[in-house]
Order: C-alpha cells, then sequence, then structure tokens
C-alpha cells in the first residue's frame, strides 16, 4: 500500500520497489532503481555484514555511479534515489550513535478484530480515491521545510535508540542498562 500511495503522489516512474537487496547486484537493475526518487526495499536485510553496510553506504550517499547497461556503453549515472526500508525486525545497519543518515520509525496500529483492521483500510483507500493523494501532495507541496539541515542528525526516535541498542555489545549494553538503573 506504501508502495501505492508514493506512486500516487510522487509519479508511477518516481518509485520503485525491491523485494530483496540481491536484486540490485545486477548493475542494469541497480541503475534503474538508484535512478528514481524513491527506492523502497521491501524486507530490510536481517544480516549485519560490514560488506552490506558498505554497499548500502554507498549506493545511498554517491549520488552516481558508474555502469554498463544492456546495449549501452559504460557511463556515469545520476543515482539521487532516497531509500526508504521496510522490515519486520528491528534494523541492523548502525555503526555508532552519532549516525546521521538513518531515521528509524515504528509503524503500527492495534485493531480490536479483523473487522475493525479491515473497516480502516477500506476507508483509508475510499479516501485515497476520493482526493487523498492529492490531500497528501498538497500537505508535502506546502510543508516549509526552510529550516530543514541535512547535516543534522534525525529525529532520535525510541525506535532509533532501540535499534542502536541490538548493534550494541551484549557487555556493553549490560553496563549500561546497570549504570542507568
Amino acid at each position: 500500500m506504501l508502495k501505492n500511495v508514493l506512486q500516487n503522489v510522487l509519479g508511477q516512474s518516481a518509485v520503485v520497489n525491491i523485494k530483496n537487496m540481491k536484486d540490485l547486484n545486477d548493475s542494469s537493475t541497480k541503475v534503474d532503481a538508484l535512478s528514481r526518487t524513491m527506492l523502497i526495499l521491501e524486507e530490510y536485510p536481517s544480516s549485519s555484514s560490514l560488506q552490506l553496510k558498505a554497499d548500502i553506504k554507498q549506493m545511498a550517499a554517491s549520488g552516481s555511479m558508474h555502469a554498463a547497461r544492456k546495449y549501452e556503453g559504460m557511463r556515469l549515472w545520476q543515482t539521487p534515489a532516497n531509500f526508504l526500508f521496510q522490515s519486520n525486525h528491528p534494523p541492523s545497519m548502525f555503526d555508532h550513535n552519532d549516525d546521521r543518515r538513518w531515521f528509524v520509525a515504528e509503524f503500527h496500529s492495534a485493531y480490536d478484530s479483523v473487522a475493525a483492521k479491515d473497516e480502516y483500510f477500506s476507508a483509508y483507500v475510499q479516501w485515497l480515491n476520493s482526493g487523498g493523494y492529492s490531500a497528501i501532495a498538497a500537505l508535502l507541496r506546502d510543508m516549509d521545510i526552510s529550516d530543514y539541515d541535512l547535516a543534522k542528525k534525525p529525529l532520535q526516535t525510541d525506535e532509533l535508540r532501540k535499534a542502536l541498542k541490538t548493534t550494541e555489545d551484549a557487555n556493553l549494553t549490560l553496563l549500561s542498562d546497570y549504570l542507568e538503573a
């Protein structure tokens, strides 16, 4: 559903949905995905390998890449994609507490029943189809971001702190918890 909302707000060609990181191994696929405005990775890898971290950091930070696509020679491609990772588990990507590249949010809702959940999403889809996409686009268009600073750290959410804890050494976590108590 998120992909559909983003495609309707930003445009169909602005958003690409990737099932997993392995889909980005092919240079043509990587160029196509990274040249979009938004790249949604459906399942964030649970691996915390250094190579995976380096690959994602390079893709997210570089802004361009050299690649040879099928029937085209090697050339420099602009790769402005913003990454949006989805997952059912905490991310394992963080190197340290001062990493300014990550905003982590937990989105969930509790429903009294399956029927209540179905009713909520039916109403949401109906709202989207009756002007909701335009409302979201107008909200984004009119939002004042003049005070936004790319060099600042993102919001320090509870979810970010939980994610940072998952990447800490177990002994350091025990010591930190002891000292905080």
